[in-house]
Formats: C-alpha cells, structure tokens, sequence
C-alpha cells in the first residue's frame, strides 16, 4: 500500500472520532441536564455513525465508491446532530428544515453503501496465482 492509499480518507478517521467525543458528550448531557429530551437523539447518531465511518475507511481499499457514502453520512449527521444541539441551546430554526434534510441524509448515506456493496474495486495487472 502506497503513501496516497495509506492517507486517502483519513479524513473519515478524524470524523469518526469527533463524532465519538460529541456522541459521548451528548449523552452525558441529555442524562444530566436535558429535560426536552433533545441531546439524546444527537447522542445516538454520533455514536452510531462513529464507528460507520471507521468501518467504510477500512472498507475504502476494497469498495467503491465508499468516499462518497461517507461524506454523505457524515454531512448528514452533521446537520441533523448539530440542529438538535442548537434547539437545545435555545437556538431555533438557524437553517429551517436542518433536522429533516439531516436525516434524508443519513438515509441516503446508507443507500449508497448498499450500493456499493455492488461495486469491488477493480484491481490491475494479473491475478496472483
């Protein structure tokens, strides 16, 4: 495996672990101080679409297309995570729409990764014997 293979996508790594650490956050946040019931929902899309990413980065040598699922996820979980943290805060309707767009999103993103369970990526030169 080359450099660029080594480094390519490691950006998914990085949002692995920042979703993690929001997820984390969250959670103790909605358990301790959260009487709308907001954060908890955030909590659980971080959490889940954390370790999402860490597996399509693993998944990125031997599928194609899983970039592009990931982005998809990712800014999905954005939007939706960080509407539900600004209505916590008092912030409401910053970008109307946000939760829902968020959420088509997420969906899309896991469409696409059904879709790419369809597409190896193609190696070249010849087989190994």
């Amino acid at each position: 495996m080359n450099t660029d293979t080594q480094t390519k996508g490691t950006w998914m790594v990085a949002a692995a672990g920042l979703f993690g650490a929001l997820g984390v956050a969250s959670a103790a946040g909605a358990a301790h101080a959260d009487p709308n019931g907001l954060l908890a929902p955030a909590s659980a899309m971080l959490l889940a679409h954390a370790p999402t990413l860490i597996g399509l980065y693993a998944a990125r040598t031997r599928i194609a297309f899983v970039s592009i699922a990931a982005f998809i996820l990712f800014a999905g979980t954005l939007i939706f995570t960080t509407d539900l943290a600004l209505a916590y805060y008092g912030i409401t309707n910053p970008f109307p729409m946000a939760a829902p767009i968020g959420g088509v999103l997420m969906i899309s993103g896991w469409l696409v990764v059904i879709v790419c369970a369809f597409f190896p990526v193609r190696t070249t030169g010849r087989p190994k014997a």
